[in-house]
């Protein structure tokens, strides 16, 4: 996602709703609309063939469900509503595996962490299989390292999804993901994904309401295997440029 953040898409938090926007070099940022006028979050930038795509989360006050745009230099086109269950989505994670595009939403009202493979980039997306079941799981992302899955997620356990967890499995299409033996890898306010550049820079965000997203920091993953886990802390300001007081990534 190295690109995602040079082009510095981001959402804000304006009037108690979030809303995307992009920019990039000096210009004045763009608001990212859609038709029915939904409020918008969590955008994950995909580049494909030259074609660079926003899938982001929309929100109609009842529910969220994922939908896409896509951007050129200085405009947004909308291309409509991928994903709508008749509970909540969110956070669209894309990860694109041998030639394979997989969204993993969040869908935590769901109790689950469900999979979707797109059979013709970058629609007609088919659900799969529930990857974890019986859990309450925000902001998801899957790492393939040697040849290894990685779910790496937070989970609600006492009114926040404070509880930083990894899951792991050969298969991406399983459902018998084993917990790593670290678990929890950390119980703090940071610990919730906002981000992934290059396979291995963690952005976690804070989760305080109050001043969302004013501790935004990012990790570099020093190691990542089924038996250990560890990061190091970089200087967020190397990647963002801009302000990331009410950001959520």
């Amino acid at each position: 996602q190295l690109i995602y953040l040079k082009r510095l898409l981001f959402e804000k938090k304006i009037n108690k709703e979030f809303d995307v926007f992009f920019y990039s070099k000096k210009e004045d940022p763009k608001k990212i609309n859609s038709p029915d006028k939904y409020h918008s979050a969590d955008p994950f930038l995909v580049i494909n063939h030259n074609d660079n795509y926003v899938f982001f989360e929309e929100y109609d006050k009842n529910k969220g469900h994922i939908s896409l745009i896509k951007l050129t230099k200085n405009s947004s086109k909308y291309l409509g509503k991928l994903i709508d269950e008749n509970f909540h989505l969110s956070f669209p994670f894309i990860l694109k595996d041998r030639e394979r595009f997989f969204m993993i939403p969040e869908s935590c009202n769901d109790k689950s962490l469900r999979l979707y493979e797109s059979k013709r980039f970058p629609f007609d997306w088919e659900f799969k299989m529930k990857l974890l079941q019986g859990v309450d799981l925000a902001d998801s992302i899957i790492i393939r390292s040697r040849g290894i899955y990685f779910i790496l997620t937070s989970e609600r356990l006492e009114g926040y999804h404070n509880y930083y967890k990894i899951f792991y499995s050969n298969n991406i299409e399983s459902t018998n993901w084993k917990p790593h033996k670290l678990n929890p890898i950390m119980i703090n306010r940071y610990s919730r994904n906002a981000g992934l550049i290059n396979n291995n820079i963690l952005i976690f965000q804070q989760y305080n309401f109050n001043d969302y997203g004013n501790g935004i920091r990012l990790f570099k993953i020093k190691k990542l295997t089924k038996d250990d886990f560890e990061i190091l802390e970089i200087d967020k300001n190397h990647f963002i440029k801009h302000d990331t007081k009410d950001t959520h990534h």
